[in-house]
């Protein structure tokens, strides 16, 4: 998956997907597609409901498996087998409908997901929220009651809580569909940071709007 420029071997895409096919009975939701995603960019999948795009996010997400086709990983064949092989990877996903549990607090919720047999550092990974929130210019509480919060806040803070388990490639999956216009320009604002970052970002939306404004990469037509 590396290209040559000049003498030298450029680096691979974060993420490539080759010929990657999925069917269901009586429909084929994704046809060979072809995608590349790199650090540092935000791509936008663009389509109406039914186009195929949660197909394809379920794949990246490993909560569907491709019938035909290659996902690659830094240039290397990968299978995400499931959602936690996928997050072992360092790809993640924040959907329209806030993951969080609304009667833990933030950090609380950040803590989820460690070793079962390990009590968690809840000041540790307080201090780690409010640093890894700080760095990409999120205000947030970690001591805040999850319920208490919008749903703008709840998205920035899972976006948090998926940086803080290492994510470089960010799927937001019509993450603008319940937001107030102020919320989805600070998410809008917040990709552009994250790609500062050298974060891969990927955001699946259905208004062209939010496509031409929010975009550094390509914008991918869905289709059936």
């Amino acid at each position: 998956m590396a290209e040559t420029v000049g003498t030298a071997v450029a680096p691979p895409p974060l993420v490539a997907l080759s010929g990657v096919t999925k069917r269901y009975p009586g429909i084929v939701a994704n046809d060979r597609i072809d995608m590349a995603f790199w650090p540092g960019e935000v791509h936008v999948l663009l389509g109406e409901n039914g186009a195929g795009k949660s197909t394809l996010v379920g794949m990246l997400a490993g909560l569907q498996q491709p019938d035909e086709g290659v996902i690659f990983l830094n240039g290397a064949p990968v299978q995400l087998s499931s959602p936690e092989r996928a997050l072992d990877l360092g790809i993640s996903t924040v959907f329209q409908h806030s993951m969080l549990v609304p009667t833990l607090t933030l950090a609380e919720n950040a803590a989820l997901g460690g070793r079962w047999w390990q009590s968690p550092d809840r000041k540790g990974v307080a201090a780690k929220m409010a640093e890894t929130a700080a760095r990409i210019g999120v205000t947030l509480t970690p001591a805040a009651l999850t319920e208490t919060l919008s749903l703008g806040e709840r998205q920035q803070a899972e976006i948090v809580r998926a940086l803080m388990r290492g994510a470089k490639f960010l799927i937001l999956d019509e993450a603008t569909a319940m937001l107030t216009p102020r919320d989805a320009a600070r998410l809008g604002a917040l990709m552009r940071r994250l790609a500062a970052e050298g974060v891969a970002v990927v955001f699946i939306t259905h208004k062209l709007n939010e496509a031409i404004e929010w975009t550094i990469g390509d914008v991918a037509m869905g289709a059936e």
